[in-house]
Order: C-alpha cells, then structure tokens, then sequence
C-alpha cells in the first residue's frame, strides 16, 4: 500500500508541474484548462493517497 501512496505523490508532482509549467510558459488560461482537465485523474489519486494518509493515523 505504501507503494501505491507513492505512486499518487508521484502522479500528483507530476500533473501539478504540468500546470506550473503551463502558467509559467504559456498562459495562465491554458493551464486552468489543463488543470480541470486533468481532475479526473489528479483527483483521484488524491482522494486514494488521502484515504491512505487517513487509514495510517486512525487505523
């Protein structure tokens, strides 16, 4: 499970940058685009990775 949380970490890092780089090189438009985009998947792992941090502090 701890590999899986990681994964989602990794996943997230990735996606956000994404939309940093986006902001920064691009437009701030284009990265709010990609950043609702991209929910689907960001956000899921967000959600797992948080069910994960929850289950390791309340068992």
């Amino acid at each position: 499970m701890t590999g899986d949380a990681i994964d989602d970490l990794m996943d997230l890092t990735l996606d956000m940058r994404e939309v940093v780089w986006l902001a920064d090189h691009v437009e701030a438009d284009d990265a709010h685009w990609f950043f609702r985009l991209h929910f689907f998947h960001w956000g899921l792992h967000a959600r797992e990775l948080s069910l994960y941090l929850h289950a390791r502090q309340f068992g």
